[in-house]
């Protein structure tokens, strides 16, 4: 489904989600990937990070 880069840390940037602390994700869609089916797949996928 995808090719993961590990980038280099900016201790600038903090993510929080409902004043938690959280993780930023980013999602690139490739030119010829179906927007609907990348969503439902990033949501399938974010259990099992």
């Amino acid at each position: 489904m995808a090719r993961v880069e590990e980038g280099a840390a900016d201790e600038r940037t903090v993510v929080r989600l409902n004043g938690r602390p959280a993780v930023g994700v980013g999602v690139i869609r490739q030119a010829a990937a179906n927007p609907l089916d990348l969503s439902k797949g990033v949501k399938a996928a974010i259990p099992q990070l």
